[in-house]
């Protein structure tokens, strides 16, 4: 009765004002269940593509030997999408990295094999209708999973007739991540570090570069690596 009572007091003006706060009230819940609707909270995709990697010491970042190594990376990503222009982005990928040595002769290769685990905040601004920037940072971990160094060694002693000895030379392949008969494991499984990426979304589709900073010292050593990718997005 007292409600009944209070709208019956309220002018012609007052009631026509409620009535509109409510319609926008409603029309502002309506717009947006229908843009959570439209906007998976979730998304995956899969992606694949080149790597260019190589290791540096800090203080000799541009006075190395070691030559780039070319190779490949596939993985998956799952993202949460919080907003329009703005996710999380982890996943997991296999990624081959190292570098090729010096010299074919002496030292030939050294292939280090990674399960990579990315955690990236992603924006996403759009540039068209159906086009988006990319643009990623954050942190990547690591477990080595293969690796091999080939070098080349010098084993038997074979005494000459003048009393001088040579060596026989052969090369050997001689796993990374753990020890063998000559040595221990030079390079550490676990490797993490910082990564940044740029690229486009064009409806489904992704096309883009990233790269990885390790911060793990490997004999004052460290991995880095360009990733050139392609990819498609399940939304």
């Amino acid at each position: 009765m007292v409600a009944i009572s209070i709208i019956t007091i309220l002018t012609m003006k007052t009631k026509l004002l409620l009535i509109g706060v409510l319609l926008c009230a409603v029309a502002m819940v309506c717009n947006a269940q229908s843009d959570t609707t439209k906007r998976k909270i979730f998304t995956y995709s899969v992606r694949a593509g080149l790597n260019a990697s190589k290791q540096f010491k800090l203080e000799e970042w541009d006075d190395n030997e070691f030559q780039w190594r070319h190779s490949f990376n596939v993985g998956v990503t799952c993202e949460l999408r919080p907003g329009k222009n703005f996710a999380l982005r982890t996943g997991i990928y296999y990624s081959e990295k190292g570098f090729n040595g010096p010299s074919p002769q002496s030292y030939p290769y050294t292939h280090l094999n990674y399960l990579e685990t990315p955690l990236l905040a992603v924006f996403q601004p759009p540039i068209g209708k159906l086009v988006r920037l990319e643009i990623q940072v954050g942190l990547f971990f690591a477990r080595g999973v293969s690796g091999t160094r080939k070098v080349w060694m010098r084993f038997n002693e074979i005494p000459n007739c003048d009393g001088t000895s040579s060596y026989e030379s052969v090369y050997a392949n001689i796993p990374c991540f753990k020890d063998n008969e000559w040595e221990k494991a030079m390079y550490k499984r676990n490797d993490a570090g910082l990564n940044f990426g740029l690229g486009v979304n064009v409806c489904h589709y992704y096309i883009g570069a990233s790269y990885d900073f390790s911060l793990v010292s490997n004999c004052r050593w460290f991995n880095n690596c360009y990733m050139f990718d392609v990819g498609y997005t399940f939304r």
